[in-house]
């Protein structure tokens, strides 16, 4: 679907902004249009109709202004919850890289992040319209928790996507690639 296409295009090009990006306001609207985008590719992962009514909101909200501008018919609107839980993470991701100086090229890297941001919500009130969803779960089975744990996923799977995309030292071609590139167009 095309309009699928672009707001991948959209997303990717809004991630990369946000590794240069300082003007919190601006920071801000780009994460709010990425939620969204989250938003919409959970619904296809998730099974449970109000976890999936918790992802969405029917209203504007005054982080939906880039969604606004951008959309093409195909964009959601998410809630306040999946909005804090995206801009927590990216506050976490850019305090991380500073810290360590380094671009997640190693697993331990991305998993270390990913519980520093689950650790933020200890004790938040994330997603509290699954309150009574979540009473009648197991603790090991709590959507609430595996609805945080997802959108975190995706939310650090897009940025560290962008991040290694754009970063020349982390997307150097293997040797096997560049040969078989050689060989292909050798003739031509």
């Amino acid at each position: 679907m095309q309009s699928d296409k672009i707001s991948l295009e959209n997303v990717n090009t809004f991630a990369q902004v946000l590794n240069n990006e300082s003007v919190p306001e601006h920071l801000k609207q780009i994460v709010g249009y990425i939620s969204g985008w989250i938003a919409r590719k959970m619904v296809s992962v998730l099974k449970c109709e109000v976890c999936i009514k918790s992802l969405f909101t029917s209203k504007k909200l005054w982080f939906h202004k880039l969604i606004s501008i951008k959309d093409m018919g195909g964009l959601c609107y998410s809630t306040e919850s999946v909005f804090t839980v995206c801009l927590k993470s990216e506050y976490i991701l850019k305090a991380y890289i500073k810290e360590n100086g380094l671009y997640f090229t190693r697993n331990e890297d991305i998993v270390i992040v990913k519980n520093r941001i689950l650790k933020s919500f200890v004790d938040s009130n994330i997603f509290s319209e699954l309150n009574d969803h979540a009473i009648a779960q197991t603790p090991t089975l709590n959507h609430r928790m595996l609805l945080l744990k997802a959108v975190i996923e995706k939310y650090v799977n897009v940025r560290l996507h962008s991040e290694h995309k754009n970063n020349p030292e982390l997307n150097k071609k293997s040797k096997r690639q560049k040969r078989n590139k050689l060989n292909l167009f050798e003739g031509h």
